[in-house]
């Protein structure tokens, strides 16, 4: 079963891969070089990773998390990258989606940074495994607070500036089980499968406004560590913010 996950963990990374590297670059082949990026959950895993993308792509990176010390770990190890292209220092902003209340004012916070918010990637989140009998109703309350109600809470916050400036882009990073939900996983399922719904909804009626919304489902656990994996060597393979063509060498390991 973990060779086969390892497998489709595979391709989930590559599409992925793909995916930050079209929004890092629009269809006309410009950067995102000055553009202002918002990452939640960037202290770690796949949220650091992102930043790093978009550090290194010359982006104005403002990164949320709940971990003040790892953020701040964060922002300077990006600044110690060897980085040709122009960059900037990294906003870091803590976060608790938890606090619905507080997540209006930090969305302004985060617009007053640089006076706007280009991209925002919803990615801070929380599992959980419990079967539908043992999970407690504040289990719900809380899976679905931090991974539905905070991010789009946040979202509505930052969509309406990128509305007055013509535009923007919504990522929320999601999952597999947003579309198929699997045994064990009913709280984490069912706040995933909201936000799947919010973002297709969101997506229509923000079509006419400019501001496009993505949603990037990433594989399973234990698949997480190898992602991060694919995206560091990603990184080593960007060359003037495109991928270098033996990019199918990102796989190699994952057999």
């Amino acid at each position: 079963m973990l060779t086969v996950y390892l497998a489709v963990g595979g391709l989930v990374g590559v599409v992925i891969l793909l995916m930050l590297s079209r929004i890092a670059r629009s269809t006309h082949g410009t950067t995102v070089q000055d553009k202002v990026v918002l990452i939640t959950g960037a202290s770690s895993g796949l949220g650091e990773a992102c930043a790093e993308v978009f550090f290194r792509a010359g982006a104005k990176v403002i990164l949320f998390s709940r971990n003040s010390e790892k953020l701040e770990a964060t922002s300077k190890r990006l600044q110690t990258l060897n980085v040709p292209e122009v960059t900037y220092s990294p906003v870091i902003v803590p976060l608790d989606l938890e606090d619905l209340d507080s997540l209006s004012d930090k969305a302004e916070q985060a617009v007053q940074c640089h006076g706007r918010v280009d991209i925002l990637i919803n990615n801070a989140g929380l599992g959980y495994r419990g079967t539908c009998l043992d999970t407690t109703t504040a289990v719900h309350q809380k899976v679905m607070i931090i991974n539905y109600f905070g991010p789009i809470t946040l979202t509505r916050g930052i969509i309406q500036n990128m509305v007055q400036n013509g535009g923007g882009h919504v990522v929320n990073i999601s999952s597999v089980q947003g579309r198929m939900a699997i045994p064990h996983r009913s709280a984490y399922a069912a706040a995933k499968h909201a936000l799947q719904a919010y973002s297709d909804t969101l997506r229509a009626e923000m079509a006419s406004k400019g501001v496009k919304v993505t949603v990037l489902w990433t594989p399973p656990q234990p698949v997480a560590w190898h992602l991060t994996q694919l995206l560091r060597r990603f990184f080593k393979q960007w060359k003037g913010g495109t991928m270098n063509s033996s990019w199918p060498s990102l796989l190699t390991g994952l057999q």
